[in-house]
């Protein structure tokens, strides 16, 4: 059994993690930990499997070494299980794991983006709150944290589920194939090139006189990360500031009841629940302090919030999002508007990679100050004369710089190495 603990946990016992890269694969032999507070401040250990589909908390109190903390751990499982009338599957899958405990560092950010969610529903568990909370408790906990949505992808039950459906499922119960034979599988499963599909996209940034854009493939299994890394690739950006994509629902329900001649506040109760939905780059608890400024302040829920390397573009266009907002360095604020095209574009002269088809103009440039300055730069840049002109181009370090140029080759040239790079940023320790 392999135990995935995060910084924090390392920290209450007070020893580090030499930095491994192994990535979780294996339903019932890996475990992430994390360390959660209930509303008085209590510390809680957070276990939840590899494929956040199922979770467990129980108190950290006394467990301050390891042995202590791997017989409660035992203990705590073991019960649960029982308690949800699934032992033979813990005495079948998981407990001849726990005779061998290996412990790792926590480094799948789709997995810790999830527990972010899991610590919220700790913090206002009202069955927490007694000092110490007796076991029956504990499981009424546990009941909180796995009846909620959960992210299960390669199960092929879909994007999300219960997590107590598909613990008790038979997929559940199928024994994990080792390495080898997995590798085998997967190639034996895997669709030939003819049948694979791709997305045909059009971006564009937002806001310039001229037109700015760009029309590229990109393969159907895509995660909103890579799509974000490969806008990047293409409009002249750098990789180091955060992104987010928005489907603007609420704004869609709007538009569709005014253009049926009513308004929002027609309808109060439904237009409160209508809530946009952000895809963001890497999740913050930060996010979870806004909930209060919508409510109060514009009588609205706040975004529904996923992150990009754990959602797939295939699930906005199966629910008919085919246009959507970019926004990359808050700061400057730069928005691109994305639209699909076309959903069924065989894939076969593109394999895994993004491809740009045609487009117009440079790019941005980075941190000039967002569409104002760009707009400045580039008219500063025609005249190739004046003080702004000499300014900005000791700034850049370039005399000339034309801003209509594209050229699809250089950039299909470039753009899979610029992809890995800007990954490689985002995942560095």
């Amino acid at each position: 059994m392999i135990f995935r603990f995060t910084k924090n946990v390392a920290e209450h016992f007070d020893f580090s993690i030499p930095l491994e890269s192994v990535c979780a694969e294996n339903r019932y032999c890996e475990w992430f930990v994390e360390i959660a507070y209930n509303d008085d401040n209590r510390e809680y250990f957070l276990l939840t499997n590899a494929y956040s589909l199922f979770s467990i908390a129980m108190p950290t109190k006394g467990l301050n070494d390891l042995p202590s903390f791997w017989n409660f751990v035992l203990h705590e499982m073991k019960e649960y299980f029982y308690e949800k009338k699934l032992g033979d599957l813990f005495e079948k899958y998981i407990a001849p794991n726990l005779k061998t405990i290996e412990v790792a560092k926590s480094n799948n950010r789709s997995v810790l983006a999830s527990i972010q969610g899991l610590k919220k529903i700790i913090s206002y568990s009202d069955s927490l709150n007694k000092k110490n909370p007796d076991q029956y408790e504990r499981f009424i906990l546990n009941d909180r944290l796995n009846n909620n949505l959960c992210k299960c992808s390669n199960t092929g039950v879909g994007d999300y589920t219960v997590a107590e459906n598909f613990i008790s499922s038979d997929l559940m119960k199928l024994p994990v194939p080792e390495e080898n034979k997995s590798s085998s599988s997967q190639k034996a499963g895997q669709k030939s090139k003819a049948t694979r599909h791709a997305y045909q996209l059009y971006a564009e940034l937002c806001g310039m006189e001229e037109k700015v854009w760009r029309r590229f493939l990109i393969p159907s299994n895509a995660t909103m990360e890579y799509l974000a890394f490969a806008l990047m690739a293409q409009f002249n950006m750098d990789g180091s500031h955060l992104y987010s994509f928005k489907i603007p629902q609420r704004e869609d329900f709007q538009k569709l009841i005014e253009q049926r001649g009513f308004s929002m506040e027609d309808f109060p109760d439904i237009a409160q629940l209508a809530r946009n939905i952000e895809i963001v780059s890497d999740y913050n608890e930060e996010y979870e302090t806004d909930s209060d400024f919508f409510q109060s302040e514009l009588e609205q829920l706040p975004p529904i919030r996923y992150v990009a390397c754990d959602t797939k573009l295939k699930s906005l266009i199966k629910i008919g999002k085919s246009e959507f907002d970019f926004y990359y360095d808050f700061g400057d604020g730069w928005q691109f508007k994305v639209i699909c095209e076309e959903k069924d574009v065989p894939s076969t002269s593109i394999g895994n990679h993004a491809h740009v088809l045609e487009g117009k103009g440079l790019g941005i440039i980075e941190n000039c100050g967002g569409i104002g300055a760009l707009e400045d730069l580039r008219k500063a840049f025609k005249k190739k004369k004046g003080e702004d002109y000499e300014n900005y181009s000791e700034w850049l370090g370039v005399k000339t710089l034309d801003f209509d140029s594209f050229d699809a080759d250089k950039i299909n040239a470039y753009m899979k190495n610029k992809i890995k790079l800007f990954k490689s940023m985002w995942y560095e320790e």
